[in-house]
């Protein structure tokens, strides 16, 4: 019976441990240049999607829907569960699946995963983040990276 009483104090110690969650804060910009923008219209949008290869999630960014004068640079920022590893943040530009014309609105960031949204990829970049850590302990880091899409040939 004592040995009942120390097993049940351990188990109510180990649960009232605080979990330790790591986490990873990406931030920096997207550039889409003319190229890429006029590959895109409000008949024919385009949805960017940006993650990490190893944290997977990435950032909300606006549909494309029409090309203006210049490039466009959109800030982004995301959190994201994952250890601070070395790893690819890549960008990629869909057109939007013509049964999903619908739920696109022009200048809005889009918010609904890629799922059936997505239909041909045009353009991609990519760039590394967290650089040099391949190995280690699981740490929480921070990281700035811009990416600059380019058609896809």
């Amino acid at each position: 019976m004592r040995r009942d009483v120390r097993l049940s104090a351990v188990v109510l110690l180990v649960a009232s441990v605080p979990a330790c969650e790591n986490v990873v804060n990406v931030s920096g910009a997207i550039t889409v240049p003319l190229e890429v923008q006029q590959l895109f219209s409000a008949e024919q949008p385009g949805k960017i999607d940006l993650w990490g290869t190893k944290i997977g999630k990435g950032a909300a960014l606006p549909y494309l829907c029409a090309p203006t004068d210049g490039p466009l640079v959109w800030q982004y920022q995301f959190t994201a569960f994952g250890c601070r590893a070395e790893q690819e943040l890549q960008a990629r530009a869909f057109r939007v699946a013509a049964d999903h014309l619908g739920e696109v609105r022009c200048g809005e960031r889009a918010t609904n995963s890629a799922g059936g949204l997505i239909g041909d990829e045009l353009a991609y970049g990519a760039t590394i983040i967290f650089q040099g850590r391949t190995g280690g302990s699981c740490e929480s880091g921070t990281a700035v990276a811009n990416v600059t899409l380019a058609p896809v040939n």
